[in-house]
């Protein structure tokens, strides 16, 4: 060999400056992949490209800057600011640790693990039968209640996706299903009702009520007395229905101030008086004789009773065993009237009751 001082050749260098005019010389998308990690996710994809990088990044800074995530989404930036919900718990408010992108436009950037998820750490403890829904059985579109999430996650096409903007009371989700409508404007579900079902009612007690339940009453269901609405009034097919699928019950206003407002007069108006006046709530048969006996008005019936009449005790005239042991009486009760307590007796004339010691012959003369 001569003299000649040999060298390895080596790949040539391409210096930065001529990769960055590589760079300017490209469309911005495919000049911000030559830095890129990766493709983003749809949600972010109008922000594909080397300008936009300062729209989640600051520059000389590792990972996305949490203030610049938050400029965006507002809706949760609201929550957090107010200490509600999820994301104001986590001690690291670093978005990038749970939402990673750069993996491609089908990649899930919400990555959410909805089984171990603590459904409390939102504000909303999930007890009785909502333990048992699934996530999605509440997390619906038309359930989204919050005006601010509805419009930024409709905007931006993730309206099913997201888990924000859900009510926390009880007709932000049931009010399709509400079967008292309009009865009870201003109180509270949990007034009477629980998580654990819709047909129980631990926080209603009905002494408590403007009527407390006594006698028979208490063993009447609540459909005797609370009928249902009207379609047209509950809702019609779908709306204001019970649980089991029957028609929502009234339950106010009611009438009550009589026992008229319920039960039919068995005495067409003639008796005077309010039927508690001789009856109470432990049956209609049930009468408190001695009270009756002595407050009665008979002049209410249209028999007046004076003189000898007005002596009588009422079993001579309304008792058949007690009128039979009487000398000259032979009582006549009315059609139907038996079994009643007071059984009226014909009274149409004084032989009705009183036999005639004339034997008729005194039948043309007045009484």
């Amino acid at each position: 060999m001569s003299g000649r001082r040999w060298f390895r050749a080596r790949p040539a260098r391409l210096p930065l400056l001529a990769w960055a005019l590589v760079g300017v010389g490209l469309p911005a998308p495919a000049a911000g992949q030559l830095i890129s990690p990766g493709r983003l996710s749809a949600p972010h994809a109008e922000l594909e490209g080397i300008r936009n990088c300062t729209a989640c990044h600051r520059l000389r800074q590792k990972g996305v800057d949490r203030e610049r995530c938050l400029d965006c989404h507002t809706p949760l930036a609201q929550r957090v600011e107010a200490g509600e919900g999820f994301h104001a718990t986590l001690p690291e408010q670093d978005c990038a640790a749970c939402h990673k992108d750069h993996f491609g436009r089908e990649f899930d950037v919400l990555h959410f693990d909805t089984l171990a998820f603590e459904h409390e750490r939102g504000g909303y403890d999930l007890t009785g039968a909502h333990r048992d829904a699934g996530c999605r059985d509440c997390h619906v579109p038309a359930l989204v209640k919050d005006e601010g999430v509805r419009e930024f996650k409709s905007r931006n096409g993730a309206l099913e996706r997201t888990f924000l903007g859900l009510g926390t009371s009880c007709v932000g989700c049931h009010e399709a299903a509400d079967p008292h409508r309009d009865q009870f404007t201003g109180r509270e579900c949990e007034t009477c009702h629980s998580t654990e079902g819709w047909e129980e009612v631990p926080g209603f007690d009905h002494q408590e009520t403007r009527y407390p339940l006594t006698g028979a009453h208490l063993r009447v269901d609540c459909r005797g007395c609370h009928a249902p609405l009207p379609p047209e009034v509950a809702g019609g097919p779908g709306t204001g229905t019970t649980p089991t699928g029957e028609g929502a019950l009234r339950f106010t206003p009611l009438s009550f101030a009589a026992c008229t407002a319920c039960h039919q007069d068995p005495h067409g108006g003639t008796m005077q008086g309010t039927c508690n006046t001789c009856h109470g709530t432990s049956g209609w048969r049930s009468v408190d004789r001695g009270r009756l006996e002595r407050t009665f008005d008979h002049g209410s019936t249209g028999f007046e009773l004076e003189e000898s009449h007005a002596r009588l005790s009422c079993a001579a005239c309304h008792d058949p065993g007690v009128a039979a042991s009487l000398e000259g009486i032979t009582l006549r009760l009315r059609p139907g009237a038996d079994g009643r307590a007071y059984p009226p007796p014909r009274a149409d004339t004084c032989t009705s009751c009183h036999d005639d010691a004339h034997r008729g012959e005194l039948a043309d003369r007045p009484e």
